[in-house]
């Protein structure tokens, strides 16, 4: 992800064919092309991700489920550690300096081996100690495996963001996924189940690894400039990022580890599947996100002036798209769940359901941390996180144990810890990060998409318990209905459609 020029005189990187790459003159052309890279692969790799929702708890059940989601929850955080916030810093270093990315890059690896190899021992004492079965311990240590290589790969795909290579990486991306797919149900079909599965997710890793290597060598040979930042001075500067990616990595899956703690792998199981199809629903916020956080980076350095109308019409665009995603995850929730899952995952409907007000929720946060993290105020964003990350331990200690008694379902409570600190994240986020942003349009925009949002609950509501495709048609089209009657696409974005559909035409003639 990165800058849309090269600083200085750098040049232009080659692609994997050796030509060389254009890079774009502007920031508006660099982010369109980079998000139509990112948008187009998260469509395969959604729905692929969509066919392992479908398959993999029907064939594990819940508790296994919840073993492998306690294995992911406490490798996430062992890796984020690790990797010392050296991946955005990747990012933007390289942005600003092309030449220096095999020596960054370099640098940055050798430092998460060192620190990787020092979370080790922690893991393994908390599984040892903790509530857990050898098959849970188990599969963490495969996980752990897989986290390994996940250092690597974080690394290079951050740095390759740095040189705009979006469309590349997300290439390998979408072959990873299509290999974990056909892994997974070879595995399956052959009557494999725990440890085979996450056998199959470590070693897509190592594949994945395998491809990003081919890549970088590719580039290393054209970008030889020694970086400045190694050492100690790569610590310092990667440390107010290790702050903002460990307090969002703990954040997200901080509930995991303390739910195993309080319930059984059962609700574990079922707030798995919940949390697996929300983080499916945030892509449109991550694509638009990942692909701006180069070219906001860069606009911060040469017109700070024109960082914050950017923000402000990436609040509105995502505000439009963020509603109808929400609010459809709650109409379809139950039939959902009912129709892909099988009946023992029934309670999960009631999880997801809560998810679908975060999606809305954490589609604006999402966009006030990246542009925080690019105009130098990842310091007060990382004590924000770490605030909200404190807040999530009680909340959970108390809503987990509640929703337990009372619906049988403790999973609820962890969804419901994340609407509370979401909401917080958001106020905070705007009168600080978007500071300013709220304007006269703002607001009309906010009032519209609550008017067209409730519009669709009240036409889409009496049909939630049919098949999820006919109370979600009915929301969809009741809520564009609404947007048009209401006027609320603003003169860029009417014109973005009216091209789109242009362009859709002109291909099927």
């Amino acid at each position: 992800m990165t800058v849309d020029q090269p600083s200085g005189g750098d040049q232009p990187p080659n692609d994997a064919h050796g030509s060389s790459v254009t890079v774009d003159s502007g920031p508006s052309r660099s982010v369109t092309r980079n998000i139509g890279a990112l948008m187009s692969s998260q469509v395969v790799t959604w729905t692929l991700s969509v066919l392992l929702i479908w398959l993999v708890p029907r064939y594990l059940g819940p508790e296994a489920l919840g073993s492998l989601q306690l294995g992911n929850s406490i490798w996430a955080i062992a890796v984020v550690f690790a990797t010392f916030g050296t991946s955005t810093l990747l990012t933007v270093e390289i942005a600003r300096h092309r030449t220096t990315f095999g020596s960054l890059l370099s640098n940055s690896l050798r430092l998460r081996l060192t620190i990787f190899a020092a979370t080790v021992p922690v893991v393994a004492g908390f599984l040892i100690i903790g509530p857990y079965d050898t098959a849970t311990i188990e599969v963490a240590a495969i996980i752990g495996i897989g986290g390994l290589f996940t250092l690597y790969v974080t690394a290079a795909e951050s740095s390759l963001y740095g040189l705009q290579e979006m469309g590349l990486t997300s290439i390998i991306r979408v072959i990873t996924k299509v290999y974990v797919v056909l892994a997974t149900v070879a595995v399956l079909l052959a009557g494999g189940r725990l440890i085979p599965v996450a056998i199959v997710s470590a070693s897509a890793t190592v594949l994945t690894a395998a491809m990003f290597a081919r890549l970088v060598r590719k580039r290393t040979s054209h970008l030889d400039a020694v970086s400045s930042l190694a050492g100690r001075a790569l610590i310092v500067a990667s440390a107010p990022f290790l702050a903002a990616e460990a307090t969002r990595v703990i954040y997200q899956q901080i509930d995991t580890v303390v739910m195993s703690l309080l319930v059984d792998r059962d609700a574990l199981g079922f707030y798995a599947v919940a949390d697996s199809i929300f983080g499916s629903l945030l892509f449109v916020p991550v694509i638009v996100t990942t692909a701006m956080f180069p070219a906001v980076a860069n606009l911060h350095e040469r017109s700070p002036a024109d960082v914050p109308p950017l923000l402000r019409r990436s609040f509105n665009t995502l505000l439009l798209v963020s509603v109808p995603i929400g609010l459809g995850t709650i109409l379809v929730a139950p039939s959902l769940i009912d129709i892909v899952l099988t009946p023992e995952f029934a309670p999960a409907a009631s999880v997801l359901a809560v998810y679908g007000v975060v999606v809305i929720l954490s589609s604006q946060t999402i966009l006030f941390g990246r542009f925080a993290l690019a105009t130098g105020r990842a310091k007060f964003w990382s004590m924000l996180m770490i605030g909200a990350t404190i807040l999530t331990i009680p909340l959970d200690i108390v809503l987990v144990p509640w929703t337990d008694r009372q619906f049988d379902n403790g999973a609820i409570g962890g969804a419901l810890a994340y609407v509370v600190t979401e909401g917080l994240l958001i106020v905070i986020g705007a009168l600080t990060i978007g500071s300013g942003m709220f304007t006269r349009e703002t607001f009309a925009r906010i009032g519209r998409c609550t008017v067209s949002g409730a519009l669709m609950l009240a036409a889409a509501w009496p049909f939630r318990e049919e098949f999820f495709a006919i109370p979600g048609a009915i929301g969809v089209i009741t809520y564009a209905v609404a947007i048009l009657v209401l006027r609320t696409l603003s003169e860029e974005e009417s014109n973005t459609v009216k091209q789109g559909i242009a362009r859709a035409r002109k291909r099927r003639r």
